[in-house]
């Protein structure tokens, strides 16, 4: 299990986006990566796949697309 960590970073860019005036995010992950639970599970949806190249190597990726920011304030009054 986390620590918690991959979710703070992800909240805090996401509060950094937001004070630069940006409302949405897409984040691409390479779609064999154990990890993309993660994107969904921080309520990122899969909204477009691509193949690119990795060190010479086509590689399948996954977008994770999120419409509405949430930063961490949001979500503590959510939450209480």
């Amino acid at each position: 299990m986390g620590r918690g960590t991959g979710r703070a970073l992800m909240a805090g860019a996401f509060d950094s986006f937001k004070q630069r005036g940006l409302r949405s995010c897409l984040i691409w992950a390479h779609a064999k990566n154990n990890a993309c639970f993660f994107y969904e599970a921080m309520g990122g949806k899969r909204v477009a796949t691509r193949t690119t190249r990795l060190m010479g190597e086509l590689t399948p990726e996954i977008g994770f697309g999120w419409r509405q920011l949430v930063t961490q304030k949001q979500k503590r009054s959510l939450l209480s």
